[in-house]
């Protein structure tokens, strides 16, 4: 049995406004899948690694700042759910699947990591440093 296709949207950019700081703010996730009738928002983005196994990507997703990219899309879009898509770059190009929000630790480290960011970029540009 064949079940109907789920609205998917390919790398579309979203914009919002950060309301603890104001700051516009712009989102481009490699796929958007909407539930029907718009209930449940799935963001998901893909990586190519290098990682030899599963339990090396998942070590990398700090490094990287995957886990401030995923809590940044997860707010900004008020998704439901962010999966972060590894798949290995050479042979056997294995393919590994993990649950942001089954980490809210995570979630929570990297809204540490983006709010950081956007209030450094507020003193940026109130000082003149930088350009809006």
């Amino acid at each position: 049995m064949l079940r109907p296709a789920l609205p998917r949207h390919p790398e579309l950019t979203h914009t919002a406004i950060h309301t603890a700081t104001g700051v516009p703010v712009k989102v481009r996730p490699d796929l958007l899948v909407r539930r029907p009738a718009g209930r449940r928002l799935t963001l998901i983005n893909f990586k190519t690694t290098s990682c030899r196994d599963r339990t090396h990507f998942l070590a990398t997703i700090e490094q990287y700042d995957y886990d401030r990219q995923a809590a940044f899309y997860f707010d900004a879009l008020q998704a439901d759910r962010f999966l972060i898509i590894g798949v290995q770059k050479k042979a056997p190009h294995a393919i590994w699947v993990f649950d942001a929000t089954a980490a809210p630790h995570l979630l929570e480290q990297g809204r540490r990591k983006y709010a950081a960011l956007l209030r450094h970029h507020i003193r940026q540009t109130d000082s003149g440093a930088a350009e809006v």
